[in-house]
This record gives C-alpha cells, sequence and structure tokens, in this order.
C-alpha cells in the first residue's frame, strides 16, 4: 500500500541504529533496514508529484517536527517503539484536505526490527531485556527531517522494488534426443565433515530464559553499562554532543 511517511533526523536515526545492531549482535533479532513513521496510507489515486505537493503545501518550516518516544511494544513479529507527536498528528490532518482519499494511521511508531526468528515463549522475555537495556525517557524530544517520504511500493523508503521477470512463453526449439540415464550416485558418500565445516553457534541464534542469547552477547549481559542509551545519548545527540557507544 502506498502511504507517505517520516524519517528520523540523523543524529537520531544514528543512535536507533546503533541501537538495533547492538540487540541484533546478542540473539536472533533482524533489524528493520530504514527507521521511518507511517502517517497516511492508501494513495493507490496519486503519483509520487501529487504527494510531494501535498507535503509542501502542508509543511510550515517555522516549525519543527518534533516528537516524544512513548514505549517498546510487540506487535506481532515486529519490536517498535511508540512515537508521540501533536506536530505530526497537525500534519497528517492538513494532509487529508489535501489527500481526501488517504487514510491516516491509527497509532505512530517506527519498527525497530522483526523477532520472528525467535521463539514465541521467549518475546516477552526479550522484550523485558530491551526495555532494561534501553529504558524510554518519554519527557526527551527529538526531531524528524523535514520533508514527508513517500512509500510508494509497500517497501522502506529509498529500497527498491523487487524486480519480476517477464514469464517466459512457449519454448520453440526443436526437442532433443533424450540422452541415456546415468547412474545416481549418493552424495553421502563424497560428504566429509571438515574442520572449516558450516556450525551454528548456538549464542546467536538460540533464546535461552530472556534468550540466552540476549543475555550472552551486551543486552543481558552488559546491562549496567548500556541502561539509558537510548534515552540519555540521543538527548546528549539534541544538544550537539557526539553519539559514539560507550
Amino acid at each position: 500500500m502506498p502511504y507517505a511517511c517520516l524519517l528520523f533526523a540523523d543524529d537520531v536515526d544514528s543512535f536507533m541504529r546503533s541501537a538495533a545492531d547492538t540487540i541484533a549482535k546478542g540473539s536472533a533479532f533482524e533489524p528493520h533496514p530504514i527507521f521511518h513513521v507511517p502517517l497516511i496510507g492508501s494513495l493507490h489515486s496519486y503519483t509520487a508529484e501529487e504527494v510531494a505537493t501535498a507535503g509542501m503545501r502542508t509543511r510550515t518550516d517555522e516549525v519543527a517536527l518534533s516528537f516524544h518516544f512513548g514505549k517498546w511494544e510487540l506487535c506481532g513479529s515486529h519490536l517498535r517503539a511508540t512515537v508521540d507527536s501533536a506536530v505530526a498528528q497537525e500534519l497528517v490532518g492538513r494532509l487529508q484536505v489535501e489527500l481526501p482519499v488517504g487514510r491516516p494511521w491509527a497509532s505512530h511508531y517506527v519498527t525497530v526490527g522483526s523477532v520472528a526468528a525467535i521463539d514465541k515463549e521467549r518475546r516477552e522475555e526479550f522484550l523485558s531485556a530491551v526495555q532494561a537495556a534501553y529504558p524510554i525517557d518519554p519527557q526527551i524530544e527529538y526531531n524528524f527531517k523535514s520533508h514527508l517520504e513517500y512509500n510508494e511500493h509497500n517497501v522502506a523508503p529509498h529500497k527498491p522494488p523487487a524486480t519480476r521477470r517477464p514469464k517466459k512463453g512457449p519454448s520453440r526449439t526443436k526437442p532433443q534426443a533424450a540422452r541415456p540415464a546415468q547412474p545416481v550416485r549418493s552424495p553421502h558418500r563424497k560428504w566429509k565433515r571438515g574442520a572449516d565445516s558450516m556450525h551454528v553457534d548456538a549464542t546467536t541464534t538460540t533464546t535461552g530464559p530472556t534468550g540466552a542469547a540476549v543475555r550472552s552477547a551486551g543486552i543481558g549481559k552488559h546491562r549496567a553499562k548500556t541502561a539509558g542509551t537510548f534515552t540519555r545519548r540521543a538527548a546528549h545527540a539534541r544538544r550537539g554532543g557526539a553519539l559514539a557507544q560507550r
């Protein structure tokens, strides 16, 4: 479904990416390729140019597109962070005037990544570990980028849509004479387990209590070092400070 969305300011996107990558190192979590907040969808009737024009008409450069993070949550197989923004809500109202066929999102959030590879029985424990390692302070203010993004192909903004190869028609080549069947050899006879055989690292693919992987590679294990990182480092970035990993 085509929709319009907002991207995060570069400093905000940077510390979110750092947090998501750290979570992924300690679990089977898969970060989302592009962090964004959907605003209004069902834009099939409009071209990208019409959506861009509507975005320019509804934006005022004098007002910063600010927001607050609300909380971590799981929705289906996705880890999300809720977003509260009165300015974005007003923007949605103006977009509806310009794009009356569009339908606004019921709530605002950013999809941080997928938990599909984590056992369903362990996902709540995984969420608790994320909340403890990266607590969110709803009082801290952040900014979006100043322009609206248009997602035409229902994929992350700036990510090229999957290409479809044209179906091939029936072959018109002349049928070739059938070749004599070759004896089938068992592949197990040549398969040998050597020193370079692929193996599975349990610390990155399994989930124990709170996800064994989560605790073993940085979320639970380094909780004391990372607690407050999601908000403190963002506040530091907002004041112009560096966002280097601790």
